[in-house]
C-alpha cells in the first residue's frame, strides 16, 4: 500500500497525512511507501567543514532560479524552462541507481529505464511542490562539508512569517559531473531521500515484486499529475 507521508517541520517528525491536528505540515520531498523519515541519519566519516564555495553557489543559484520560475504564471514555456533547470540540477540517473542498488542488476535495461523515467517525474513534481512550500521560508547557506568526492551543502530553513516555527535543516549532497555539479541526494534534518527511498522500495520489492511495485509508482505519478493539473 502506498501511504502519504508528511513532515512536521516544527517537531521534525513524520506523520501520515492529515492525522496531526493543530500543526502546519509540510510535505516531505517524495511521498512513497511508509514513513519516509524512519531512516538512519547520514554518518559523516572524515568530513571537513569549510566556508561556502562553488558547490554552495551552484545550489543557491539553481534553487533561486527554479523558485522564480515557479512564481510565474503556468505556461508551456515555463514548464520547458523548469525541465531544463531540473535536468541540470538533479542527477536523476544516479539517484535512481542509488535507490535501486542491487535490484538494478536483476532487471533488464528496459525495466530500469522505465523505473528511472517514473522516478524522474515524481521527483521533479515533488521538488516543485517543496520549493513552492518553502517560498515563505528564509534559507541560509551555512557551510560546505566534504565527504569523500561529494560536498554536502548545509542550509537552514526558517519560517519568515511564523517566528515560533522551529527551523529545520535541508542538506544537498552534490557531486562533480564533468565540469558541472549535480545534486545526488537531499536530506531534511539528516533524513536522506535516497536512503529512505531505497529502504521503502526494498520492502515493496520483497512484498509485491518488481512489476507491481513499479506499477504503484506509475499510478502515483498519474495521481500527482492530475492533482497538479487542477486549477
Amino acid at each position: 500500500m502506498v501511504d502519504e507521508c508528511t513532515l512536521d517541520v516544527r517537531r521534525g517528525e513524520a506523520h501520515p497525512a492529515g492525522q496531526v491536528g493543530g500543526y502546519t505540515l509540510v510535505p516531505m520531498y517524495w511521498k512513497s511507501y511508509a514513513l519516509a523519515l524512519s531512516v538512519p541519519a547520514i554518518v559523516c566519516v572524515a568530513s571537513v567543514a569549510q566556508a561556502a564555495g562553488p558547490a554552495t553557489a551552484f545550489v543557491k543559484t539553481k534553487c533561486e532560479t527554479v523558485t522564480k520560475l515557479l512564481a510565474e504564471k503556468p505556461s508551456p514555456e515555463r514548464e520547458k524552462k523548469l525541465d531544463a533547470e531540473f535536468v541540470g540540477f538533479l542527477d536523476y540517473d544516479g539517484m535512481a541507481k542509488a535507490v535501486l542498488g542491487e535490484e538494478a542488476q536483476k532487471q533488464s535495461p528496459t525495466e530500469v529505464a522505465r523505473f528511472t523515467a517514473t522516478l524522474k517525474q515524481l521527483l521533479q513534481l515533488s521538488f516543485k511542490n517543496r520549493l513552492t512550500d518553502l517560498s515563505s521560508y528564509q534559507i541560509t547557506y551555512d557551510a560546505e562539508v566534504t565527504e569523500g568526492s561529494d560536498v554536502v551543502v548545509q542550509t537552514t530553513a526558517r519560517n519568515g512569517k511564523d517566528k515560533k516555527a522551529i527551523e529545520f535543516a535541508i542538506d544537498y549532497t552534490v557531486r562533480k559531473k564533468g565540469a558541472d555539479w549535480v545534486v545526488v541526494d537531499v536530506a531534511v534534518d539528516k533524513a536522506s531521500w535516497v536512503q529512505g527511498r531505497k529502504k521503502d522500495l526494498a520492502r515493496g520489492f520483497q512484498k509485491d515484486g518488481w512489476g507491481k511495485t513499479v506499477k504503484k509508482l506509475e499510478d502515483k505519478l498519474a495521481s500527482e499529475k492530475a492533482a497538479a493539473a487542477k486549477p
